[in-house]
């Protein structure tokens, strides 16, 4: 099957399609996206019409997913990230709000159920050991150095949800563990 890889933001949400037999490192092979929109100001709207504006900002987001996902020629088995918050992070209805609407438009236009991953799993499975903070920056540097040509960490972290997708199903996933000491080197861990 195709394997979709989701990593869900409220700022900036991207996907990774790897394709069935995907020869790891073919970079050229796998199909992205990223899709970010200013949230509403909430300071110019009355209550309602900020519900509103953020409501249909998540369906948006969650129906260019679908578009992206829509054109796969097959069998898709769909990934997306488990909602992990931050003191700094959005407030805590929002995340799982965008999941549900993501998830329900992917059964409802496309039959697809999407399968929760915690991103400390997935992030395990490409690095083997993880740094005790950057971890964002330690796959996008690990990922950089295999000679992914991501745009943003956001794809990066999409791509690491699809990658444990394989592992999931029983398919060769990529590991990085060679070169997990470099990278975490490389940010000072």
């Amino acid at each position: 099957p195709y394997v979709l890889g989701i990593d869900a933001s409220l700022t900036r949400t991207a996907a990774v399609m790897i394709p069935p037999a995907w020869e790891l490192g073919d970079w050229n092979a796998l199909r992205w996206m990223s899709y970010g929109e200013k949230p509403p100001n909430r300071k110019e709207l009355s209550v309602l019409e900020y519900e509103r504006a953020r409501i249909e900002r998540m369906v948006r987001t969650a129906s260019e997913l679908v578009l992206f996902a829509a054109g796969t020629p097959g069998d898709v088995r769909g990934y997306i990230e488990n909602y992990g918050f931050n003191m700094g992070g959005a407030s805590t209805h929002q995340l799982p709000e965008l999941g549900g609407i993501v998830r329900y438009m992917f059964l409802r236009e496309l039959d697809v159920v999407l399968e929760p991953v915690a991103e400390s799993s997935a992030r395990k499975q490409l690095l083997g050991k993880l740094p005790k903070s950057d971890r964002k920056l330690a796959i996008e540097l690990a990922l950089a150095k295999a000679g992914a040509p991501f745009e943003n960490n956001d794809v990066c972290d999409a791509f690491t949800v699809g990658n444990l997708g394989l592992a999931m199903l029983g398919l060769t996933s990529l590991s990085l563990y060679e070169g997990t000491q470099a990278t975490l080197d490389a940010i000072g861990e």
